[in-house]
Formats: C-alpha cells, sequence, structure tokens
C-alpha cells in the first residue's frame, strides 16, 4: 500500500461522522498521488538553475542605488554640513552669565547590540534579525556639544541623542560590502539592492517625490499670490534654493500692479514681504547709482522699467532710509521680534546679516552673489511683465528633480537636533528661575543633558506614521525618456506615482574640485566674468548671462556660445575638467515671447538624467530633463544634420 493510500485510511478513520461523498474525494485524490513521481523532473530548468552568481546583477541593483547612495551621503558629508548649520542657542541666565550652546559633530553608528549583553557571538546586528523580532535596524546618533559662559570655552560634552533608523545596504548597514553568498548567509536574498528602512520589523521606503528645480529663477503666474497684499499681482519669479546640506527655502520675487516689487522669504513657516530695493540695499554698501546701473544693464531703452525702478527707490528715500547701514537697521528692528532664535542682546545689524544669511538665496554665501542673483530676478521680472519673455510654470518635467529619500532624512534629523537645543535651553531656564543666584555649573549641564530626552521617538513617529512636523516648515509636496509614461497604479494615485525609466540615472553629489573649476573652465572658453563684464557696456540683445547653480557668473557673446556649449559637451564626455552630470541649457534669443535667454549650468544632486550618444566625441553623455528640451537627438546616426 503507497503512502497516500495509508493517508486516505487514516483520515476515514478520523472523519468517521463525514459523510459517504467527502470520503469518495479522499479515496479519489489518495489514488491519484500514486500516480505522480517520487522526485520531481528538472529537464525544464536552465543548466545555473540554484547556482549563487559570483557578483550581483547591475541592473537590480541600479533600483535602490539613488536611495542607498543619498543615505551614503549623509553619512559621508551631509551629517557634518548639516551640524555647521544648526544654529547655536544663545540665552542668558538671571546672574547675567551669557550661555552659548552648540554642536560641534555628529556621527551615526552602525547597528550593534547593547555593550556588556550575555551570550554575544557577534556584535553585529542584521537585518534579517530586525525583521523576525520585529525591532527597528537602528543606529546610535553621537553628537558632541560645546557649551561657553560668557565667552569662556567648556570642555566638549558628548551626547547620545537616540538610537535612529538605518537604511539597508547603506555603509552603515552591515550588509554593504557582502557578496551574494554572505548575503543568503544572512538571511537575505543574493540580489538584495536595499535602500529601505526596517521599522518595527515592518520595511518602510521614502519614496522619491518630484520637486521644483533648485537654485533656478523662473516665473510662475498663480493666481492665489493676488491674495497675499494690496495690489499683488500673479506674476512673480520664484527660486527654490537648496544649500549644500540639503536645506531647502523658497524665495519669490512679486510684481506688484503700481509697478513696484516686493520679495518674499520665510523662516519658521513664516511667510515676509519686503521691498526689493530695501534688500539690495541692504546687500550691499553702495550708492544709488550703482544700483540703478546694474538694474538697468542692457535694458537703457526700457522706460517703463527705468520708471518703476525710480519709484522704488524714491519711496525708500520717502521713508528715510538714504544708507546702507540705515537699510540693515530698519530691516533689523523689523524683524527682531520675529526672529526669536537670535540672542537678545543682538544688535540691529547683527539680525539683519542673520535674515541674509538664513532666509535670502541662501544656496550663496557671498552677499555680493546675492546681489547680483536678485538683480538678474528684477531683469526677468519686468521681461515677462511686458511679454519679451513667457512664463515657464513648474508644471513641466524640465523643471523638476527629485527629493531623495537620504535628503529628506537628512532634513529631519537636522530639525529635530535644533528643536532639542531648544528644549535643553528651556530646561535650563527653568531650572534657574525659582533659584536666586543659580550658576550653570558641569552637575547642573550634565543633569539637564540627562532631562533633555533624544530625538528617536519624533523619526520613529515619521516612518509610522508617514507625517512630517518640523519647526522649519519642511513638508512633503504631494504634488518621457526618465519618467515611465505607461506604469501607474489605478486609482486615485493613477499618474502620481511613476517610476523611472530603465536607463534614467539620479545624479549625486559631484566632486567639488571640479565644481570649483568650471568658472575657470568657462573664462578660458570665452566666458567674460563679471568683474570684468562691469567694466563694458551691457547687451541682452547680443550676450547671454551665465548661471551655474544659481550664481552669476558673467556674460558670454551670442556668436561665442554654441562654440562654447559645443566645446563644454566634449569635456563633459571625459569628466575631468568638468563633471559628467553637468547639466548644460542654453536658452536661445530671437523666439518672440520664448524662455529668458541665457546659458543655465548645473551640477547639484538629485537631477534625473539618460544616457545619448555624443556623434561629435563619440563617447556616452549624460543629458538632463531641462537640457534636452533644446538639443537635437536622433534615434539612429543617419538622422543626424549638420546645424
Amino acid at each position: 500500500m503507497c503512502v497516500s493510500a495509508s493517508v486516505c485510511i487514516v483520515i476515514k478513520w478520523l472523519c468517521v461522522g463525514w459523510c459517504g461523498s467527502c470520503l469518495m474525494v479522499l479515496e479519489m485524490f489518495a489514488l491519484g498521488c500514486s500516480y505522480v513521481d517520487a522526485e520531481p523532473s528538472l529537464k525544464n530548468l536552465s543548466a545555473d538553475f540554484g547556482k549563487i552568481p559570483e557578483k550581483q546583477d547591475d541592473l537590480l541593483q541600479s533600483l535602490g542605488a539613488p536611495h542607498v547612495e543619498s543615505f551614503n551621503y549623509v553619512l559621508r558629508e551631509g551629517l557634518d554640513k548639516a551640524v555647521k548649520d544648526i544654529l547655536p542657542i544663545e540665552f542668558e541666565l538671571q546672574n547675567g552669565d551669557r550661555i552659548r550652546i552648540k554642536f560641534e559633530s555628529a556621527k551615526l553608528c552602525s547597528p550593534v547590540v547593547p555593550p556588556g549583553s550575555y551570550g554575544v557571538k557577534s556584535p553585529y546586528i542584521f537585518p534579517t534579525e530586525c525583521r523576525q523580532r520585529g525591532i527597528t535596524y537602528k543606529g546610535h546618533l553621537i553628537t558632541k556639544l560645546s557649551f561657553k559662559i560668557n565667552d569662556v570655552q567648556l570642555a566638549l560634552v558628548e551626547k547620545d541623542l537616540g538610537q535612529i533608523p538605518i537604511m539597508v545596504k547603506s555603509d552603515a548597514c552591515h550588509l554593504s560590502k557582502l557578496n551574494p553568498s554572505q548575503l543568503i548567509a544572512k538571511g537575505e536574498h543574493a540580489e538584495e539592492w536595499g535602500g529601505y528602512f526596517i521599522i518595527g520589523g515592518h520595511e518602510r521606503l521614502i519614496r522619491m517625490l518630484q520637486m521644483t528645480r533648485r537654485n533656478y529663477p523662473f516665473a510662475v503666474t498663480r493666481s492665489s499670490w493676488k491674495q497675499r497684499g494690496s495690489l499683488f499681482s500673479d506674476l512673480g519669479i520664484m527660486i527654490r534654493c537648496v544649500k549644500d546640506d540639503q536645506t531647502s527655502t523658497n524665495n519669490v520675487l512679486h510684481f506688484v500692479r503700481d509697478g513696484s516689487a516686493k520679495l518674499m522669504f520665510s523662516y519658521k513657516r513664516n511667510l515676509y514681504y519686503t521691498p526689493i530695493m530695501l534688500i539690495l540695499k541692504c546687500l550691499l554698501d553702495v550708492c544709488d547709482e550703482y544700483i540703478m546701473h546694474q538694474l538697468m544693464a542692457g535694458y537703457e531703452e526700457d522706460t517703463y522699467m527705468k520708471g518703476c525702478l525710480m519709484n522704488m527707490m524714491q519711496a525708500l528715500h520717502e521713508e528715510g532710509i538714504h544708507t546702507h547701514h540705515e537699510a540693515k537697521s530698519y530691516i533689523g528692528k523689523t524683524f527682531k521680534a520675529r526672529f526669536y532664535d537670535v540672542a537678545s542682546w543682538t544688535t540691529d545689524e547683527e539680525i539683519c546679516d542673520f535674515v541674509i544669511r538664513h532666509s535670502l538665496a541662501i544656496h550663496l554665501d557671498n552677499n555680493e552673489d546675492k546681489f547680483n542673483l536678485y538683480i538678474l530676478m528684477m531683469q526677468k521680472l519686468f521681461s515677462v511683465v511686458q511679454n519679451k519673455c513667457c512664463v515657464e510654470g513648474g508644471d513641466g518635467l524640465m523643471m523638476h528633480e527629485l527629493l531623495l529619500g537620504g535628503h529628506l532624512y537628512l532634513q529631519l534629523i537636522k530639525d529635530k537636533m535644533q528643536v532639542w537645543l531648544q528644549v535643553l535651553k528651556s530646561i535650563i531656564l527653568k531650572k534657574a528661575k525659582p533659584t536666586a543666584g543659580f550658576t550653570l555649573t558641569n552637575s547642573e549641564l550634565n543633569w539637564a543633558l540627562k532631562k533633555s530626552g533624544t530625538i528617536e521617538s519624533s523619526l520613529n513617529a515619521f516612518f509610522a506614521t508617514g507625517n512630517l512636523h518640523t519647526s522649519s516648515g519642511l513638508g512633503l509636496l504631494q504634488d518621457k525618456g526618465f519618467i515611465c509614461p505607461v506604469h501607474t497604479p489605478d486609482g486615485a494615485p493613477c499618474g502620481l506615482l511613476n517610476h523611472l525609466t530603465k536607463y534614467c540615472e539620479v545624479t549625486s553629489t559631484p566632486d567639488p574640485q571640479i565644481v570649483a573649476n568650471i568658472p575657470s573652465v568657462l573664462v578660458s572658453l570665452g566666458m567674460v566674468p563679471l568683474k570684468g563684464v562691469r567694466l563694458i557696456t551691457l547687451n541682452h540683445n547680443e550676450q547671454f548671462v551665465v548661471l551655474l547653480d544659481g550664481k552669476v557668473l558673467g556674460h558670454v557673446e551670442k556668436r561665442e556660445a554654441p562654440r562654447l556649449v559645443d566645446r563644454l559637451h566634449i569635456l563633459k564626455t571625459d569628466g575631468k575638467r568638468v563633471p559628467q552630470t553637468l547639466e548644460i541649457v542654453l536658452v536661445p534669443m530671437g523666439r518672440k515671447c520664448g524662455q529668458f535667454p541665457g546659458l543655465f549650468l548645473f551640477t547639484g544632486p538629485a537631477r534625473m538624467m539618460r544616457p545619448v550618444i555624443n556623434l561629435a566625441a563619440q563617447k556616452v553623455e549624460l543629458i538632463g530633463t531641462f537640457e534636452q528640451v533644446y538639443m537635437d537627438i536622433c534615434i539612429y546616426p543617419k538622422e543626424a544634420y549638420e546645424g
């Protein structure tokens, strides 16, 4: 009797209460089982079935590459840059002591078991264990803080801000350097590509979000802007400014229907509107004639623009603001009560410097560079108002880039560390309030550090709910060749959730030394630098402005621009003098109501690029979403034509 028949007899014995038809079905099932081969046939399988590959598949690894690379950026340099940009906390005790607390460094550690654990064979924690135990794959965030009392530096203090999630396959993950055989030994797939977090045993992914292209001023029309103030129009020039640590903020240059312009900037979720002429006077200590000359350079024949600028300048003098220092004092007095992060003893001009540094064109470090950018935005605004160039809008793919999971995670960490400093300040002040003559000693400081807690729960709440609550206003914006136009889920998210095409690449942070070399390369190719441009008369009908990552570098002659761009494309394929991910956009002149002309260069991360063949260099070149709009790209080489 076969095994299946004996199983059927056992079932009969157990199920004596069943009807006859049920027993008949079980007997037929047992008879059918007797004809099944004891060993499965492998004749239809490939010869290498079951063999573990020596290395992982590059195409599969590319699925998680943008996520992993963005988190590795946090580990390599992003966290250090973010810590340096966190504002120090300054306050005064009742006894007159002035306290200054600042983060000096931070380090994100790999997941390990707590020290002193009993019976530990290996200190490393792997993702499989977290999935099975229903815990979070996390590592300690170790920071060092400096304390000053009346400008006397105390010893650095180390503070553990808790264990925060670590991305799988990142450099902080113990799987990052393992080959397929080693991955299988650790309970993972041979082709594990990572890019996600493990929270409470569940895999969580921060999906890529489409954002406005960084550091490029583009013309926008929005009807809601009319509600922002008296006589506000729906026209403006918007720029999303992004620092090296991926901190971002928006500046909008609004056109007001009385012919003036106001600049919108934000701080701690609050929006502020300031006359642009007041901002220009705060940035540089120059005379009114110099400001007017820069604004009108190349637009001397535009009488409407000149009249509007004269009226704006006159309005400042009517308010009693005549000099650079008077403008800075006016800004400082106006915003002193609103910028509460600044110490109470800060002067008005120092508050103005704080506003400029943290709210105005934050991607630029130099006030002169910010001045030049706002000059360009003013020229573009009046060109749009007079229909000399078109409104660009923010819906086109060429105006988009991506917000990567690692970059968002870094901003969340930075914001929570800033909030933690405020909590520490509150604890110290609360301790000092009921005690006359309170002095901040080492013991009192250690007590306050213990009471201040960690940022662990805040980050876990983000991963658990997907809700992002920050003090800086950071939020998730639920907003061919790069994004697949076909595959998208049905129902409500149709068209909103997409995926990248097979060969689309997401740029990472380029080599800073190569980026710093770009201005000298441009000068060698024919660009006139900004210092030299001011010595000659500009003509915007014959010269292109050159903008690199939101910084005005100079101008190039119209007849020289195509040759310069062609040379840049050749250098770009090589990648030695300029980055291979450099995006080169030459917006031409002469088009009726076309885009504002200029040569715009982009090197930043999180841009979408795809490979094409550069026929002149016979090499592969990466092109971006904005760049391809003004390029001639053929499917086959024989389709190419001169010019």
